[in-house]
């Protein structure tokens, strides 16, 4: 094991060392650019996040300045049904900077944990096999379509798979050299993964098994063994259970909602088959071209391995060591999770992107292994294969279509507010461009976003449920069916459930009229309808808001 200090920096002039610092740099390079040119091409989640941190970080300096961080600690602790880490990352982000720079903010929430995965993976894989294999790591980190798109998104999975990585690589260090430092990184690790995402309980679970028996297993070092792993465990309680002691029954719920997301939100009966699944995993985190030339280079290995005896007997003496102990991790870890994955009727490959950085660890090891054997036309052959990877990576990264956020609604919520004194605001219309995470997240960049509440979300309703429910609102906006994209509204149907009757229902009632004569300058078709006469400014409680677990959020996972 390459374990000598300053891993990220040892050989700085070797060729691998600097190729590693230029794909690092040119690949960051390029998220910044892609993330400032579609505003962060934001969809639900995206949005929902940034709002959440933006308003936990003008809630906790609604005070006095010393009290900013048990405020905000104190928000966090209520964030449900998600764990809050990356809503802690975003309000943290919110209170350094002014709150107007939102793009920055957006580089700030996508790219700089990304940034610190990508520095994790190439240490990690130096730590262990060395220079060359960090740079194979990163190239493997950048060839998966998946991990690189979501390396410009304000989602969980990029941060989610930092920890996971710290903490396969911590593992498989204390299993090998038992430390009582280890121990608390690791326990450190495991808590703030339970922090960021609810699957990471399932993406650590394969590992877990083999670990506890490593942990346990007959030796004169076992009971130095188990207090270590009593430090760990009490580190994680200590990190993560103050928020699962006060949300997990939420978060339980909401787990359980996302596992038949498509049957009860998207109100669609078609389940994907393990058969597809598997076909869409290999697709989407190491691609096809990367698959190719590992599928050829690993034949290699095998033919040579048979052939060399002295090679095969060196890595069965190389078992205990700490890279091997890695490998065992991460192979158990995909297989118990990439098995779980077949189950649920819900079915999204980014569930296992987390595991792909500590995937791409061990094949970068076990291909720096195989270099040094090689002759140099092989070399070749492989390094153009990668490079191919990597560029049919960029090419999808590139090319895929961005989604529209409408800034100008702030303008349209300020006149709203202003001429008719609304203080709830209903939205109904539920699509990538336009849905109640991207208005809520629209007015938290308001001057005074606490003087509207426009997180009611109608769009899934039935028409008994629009009447019961739109009493309570002053204000509703609606999407006009004209910009839906087409086809959506009968692919989805559950999202939007509202839409055959929302427009009689509300015209139907006479305390609803139409407001007319607001700015809707660099927005969609839009229908805004007022209730008659005076209004309380009395704001309708967020348990009222239609929702997951308890306090408005997402819909989507």
């Amino acid at each position: 094991m390459y374990d000598q200090a300053g891993f990220l920096w040892a050989n700085r002039r070797s060729p691998a060392t600097i190729l590693t610092w230029l794909l690092l740099s040119s690949s960051l390079v390029l998220l910044i650019c892609l993330v400032l040119a579609r505003h962060g091409n934001l969809a639900w989640d995206d949005a929902d996040y940034l709002r959440r941190g933006l308003a936990d970080a003008r809630h906790a300096t609604s005070g006095t300045t010393l009290a900013v961080i048990p405020r905000l600690l104190a928000r966090l602790i209520k964030e449900q049904p998600k764990p809050p880490l990356l809503v802690g990352w975003i309000a943290v982000g919110a209170l350094l900077t002014d709150r107007s720079h939102i793009d920055m903010l957006m580089v700030y929430s996508s790219v700089v944990p990304f940034l610190l995965l990508a520095l994790g993976t190439v240490g990690l894989a130096r730590r262990l096999h060395g220079p060359a294999a960090g740079l194979l790591a990163l190239a493997f980190l950048l060839a998966s379509p998946r991990a690189l798109s979501f390396g410009g998104k304000v989602m969980v999975e990029t941060f989610l798979a930092c920890w996971v990585l710290l903490a396969l690589g911590l593992a498989s260090e204390l299993a090998v050299w038992p430390r009582r430092t280890t121990g608390i990184a690791l326990g450190l690790a495991t808590g703030l993964a339970l922090l960021t995402k609810l699957t990471a309980v399932l993406l650590l679970a394969g590992a877990s098994v083999s670990f506890l028996w490593w942990m346990f297993r007959p030796g004169p070092d076992r009971s130095l063994r188990k207090r270590v792993l009593g430090w760990a465990i009490v580190m994680c309680l200590a990190v993560a259970g103050p928020w699962y002691a006060c949300n997990a029954r939420v978060a339980v719920r909401f787990g359980t909602f996302s596992a038949r997301y498509n049957l009860l939100a998207e109100g669609q009966s078609r389940i994907v088959s393990p058969r597809d699944r598997l076909g869409r995993i290999l697709s989407d985190l190491p691609g096809w071209p990367l698959i190719v030339m590992l599928g050829v280079v690993g034949f290699g290995i095998s033919v040579r391995r048979g052939s060399n005896p002295t090679l095969e007997t060196a890595e069965r003496a190389a078992l205990c060591s700490t890279p091997a102990r890695f490998r065992v991790l991460v192979v158990a870890s995909t297989l118990a999770a990439a098995g779980a994955l077949m189950i649920p009727a819900y079915f999204d490959t980014r569930f296992l992107l987390p595991l792909w950085p500590s995937i791409a660890v061990a094949l970068g090891g076990a291909l720096a292994r195989a270099f040094r054997g090689l002759t140099f036309r092989p070399r070749v052959a492989i390094g153009a294969a990668i490079a191919a990877s990597l560029a049919a990576s960029i090419a999808g990264v590139v090319s895929e279509p961005a989604s529209t956020t409408c800034w100008a609604a702030r303008g349209l919520i300020d006149q709203i507010v202003s001429r008719y004194g609304v203080a709830t605001l209903a939205n109904v219309g539920n699509v990538a461009d336009w849905n109640v995470c991207k208005t809520g997240l629209i007015n938290e960049l308001r001057d005074d976003p606490g003087n509207c509440f426009v997180l009611h979300d109608l769009s899934a309703e039935s028409a008994e449920g629009l009447r019961t429910r739109l009493p309570r609102f002053d204000a509703v906006v609606v999407l006009e069916t004209a910009a839906f994209p087409s086809g959506f509204l009968a692919a989805v149907p559950g999202l939007n459930r509202a839409y055959p009757s929302i427009f009689s229902t509300i015209e139907a009632d006479s305390a609803w009229v139409r407001l007319d004569g607001l700015p809707l300058e660099g927005l969609p078709p839009l229908t805004i309808y007022g209730r008659r006469g005076e209004r309380s400014r009395t704001h309708v409680m967020p348990s009222e808001v239609a929702q997951v677990g308890g306090r408005a959020t997402s819909t989507r996972k």
